[in-house]
């Protein structure tokens, strides 16, 4: 894992499925990763030529987050056509981490890496 750090991105849209997921080893995103990638392997996605994500929006008071896991695609009409969801995020900072290893423990340890 590479450190944390702040990066400029443009504007992007990751198309993906998204869920409401507790900070911690049982947090649901492995099933989430699950679902994304039979989903893109039964659209015949090559997902070893995409750039893949996980996009963490907020936490509340209970320690949940919005998290999505998604592919980096051109446009939202593109992501249609694949059936997944998409978010346009716009250009900015952001706190970056890159993670490897089994789902969810490299997630989550990216996560911590990034809260601290």
């Amino acid at each position: 894992m590479i450190g944390a750090h702040v990066e400029h991105k443009d504007e992007f849209v990751l198309a993906g499925f998204r869920e409401l997921v507790t900070q911690g080893p049982n947090a649901g995103m492995g099933a989430l990763w699950d679902k994304l990638t039979k989903h893109a392997a039964q659209r015949g996605v090559p997902l070893e030529n995409v750039h893949m994500f996980g996009l963490i929006l907020g936490m509340n008071q209970n320690n949940q987050f919005d998290y999505r896991a998604g592919i980096l695609v051109e446009n939202k009409d593109v992501a249609a056509q694949l059936g997944l969801n998409a978010i346009v995020i716009p250009a900015g900072e952001f706190a970056v981490t890159n993670v490897q290893g089994a789902i969810p423990m490299s997630i989550m340890a990216g996560v911590d890496q990034l809260m601290s």
